[in-house]
């Protein structure tokens, strides 16, 4: 999808990163920078395989379809720790595709680990074929940050950094 003259991520790519990349619409057109989620496991991104994502959309049903995952939000002012979205918003799981560094435009969080596991449920069988990376190698999770660490054991802020 890449059109050229955009340096690639200055930050490391991860299963289950909700990053801001150049992509299609569902329907194949559109290009525009939207949110989307990592499915390619962080074993086949050291490798070098293609970087699979699985758009994420504001667009949702009434009442949702088993095609959408519901992702954490915080309305204004502020956004959700984890996903860094600020309104309803969900992985669409039929819409999965291929991107290149050279389309990733930012950070915005991460799919928390539940959450991951549907989105992963219902993407992995398409994200293989697309990636074209073995079957039989786990996704392996995301090591949580410092911050994260903290705020699940109650510890104060700064404490960890001294470890």
């Amino acid at each position: 999808m890449s059109s050229g003259g955009t340096a690639a991520a200055q930050f490391p790519i991860r299963f289950a990163d909700i990053i801001f990349a150049e992509v299609l619409d569902p329907n194949g057109q559109n290009p525009k920078t939207r949110r989307v989620v990592v499915l390619t496991p962080d074993i086949e991104l050291a490798a070098g395989s293609p970087i699979v994502v699985a758009g994420v959309t504001g667009t949702l049903p009434n009442p949702l379809t088993a095609d959408y995952v519901k992702l954490p939000y915080k309305s204004p002012p502020g956004r959700h720790p984890k996903t860094g979205l600020t309104k309803e918003a969900a992985v669409l799981c039929t819409w999965v595709a291929s991107i290149t560094p050279n389309d990733i435009r930012g950070r915005s969080g991460f799919v928390p680990p539940a959450h991951m596991a549907i989105v992963n449920s219902k993407t992995a069988a398409r994200a293989k074929v697309i990636g074209g990376w073995p079957c039989d190698r786990p996704a392996r999770r995301r090591r949580a940050t410092h911050s994260e660490l903290g705020t699940l054991l109650h510890l104060p802020s700064g404490l960890l950094a001294l470890c």
